[in-house]
């Protein structure tokens, strides 16, 4: 689904298209921007760093593939400048947010947030929940908490959120 975002008239214009074969370097980068603090810790050369980086990207790519096949594959435009990519998949019964990730230069500036919105207007419309799973080290709990996410379980490394339509059989507050 091709979209625009913006809540505002002066804010940039948020856009959603689908991923090229053009765009496989700038996926990497997008993937490398998201792993910085966590290399930092490991004390390898930028050689070891980047051949681990470029097996990581490669596996990450194959298994979202393979686990979402009929997910929608997506770069972030802002203002038409690749600001990140997103990756949903749409079923039945859920909406889930495969992935999201902003380069640097374009976090804390409520690109995610506004796009994050639109799903949970889309979970909230269709009734469905919206579920994400997100890396235990990771500082995006805050971010999904501040949404209206709550913590559901644990798998492995990570922690599950959703975000849930209200029951219309249960009254507010």
């Amino acid at each position: 689904m091709t979209e625009s975002v913006a809540n505002e008239a002066a804010a940039p214009m948020i856009r959603l298209r689908p991923e090229t074969p053009e765009d496989e370097g700038f996926l990497y980068d997008v993937y490398a921007s998201t792993r910085v603090e966590e290399l930092q810790a490991t004390g390898w050369d930028e050689a070891t760093r980047r051949a681990f980086l470029q097996g990581q990207f490669q596996a990450q790519r194959r298994g979202y593939r393979d686990m979402f096949p009929n997910g929608e594959f997506q770069i972030i435009t802002r203002g038409g400048e690749r600001a990140g990519r997103m990756v949903v998949h749409r079923a039945p019964d859920e909406i889930r947010l495969v992935d999201i990730a902003l380069l640097p230069a374009y976090q804390s500036q409520g690109i995610g947030a506004r796009l994050v919105g639109t799903l949970i207007a889309e979970a909230r419309d269709s009734r469905r929940p919206l579920r994400v799973s997100v890396f235990k080290p990771s500082r995006a709990a805050a971010f999904y908490r501040r949404l209206g996410f709550l913590k559901t379980g644990e798998a492995g490394p990570y922690d599950l959120w959703d975000w849930r339509p209200a029951d219309p059989l249960t009254p507010p507050g």
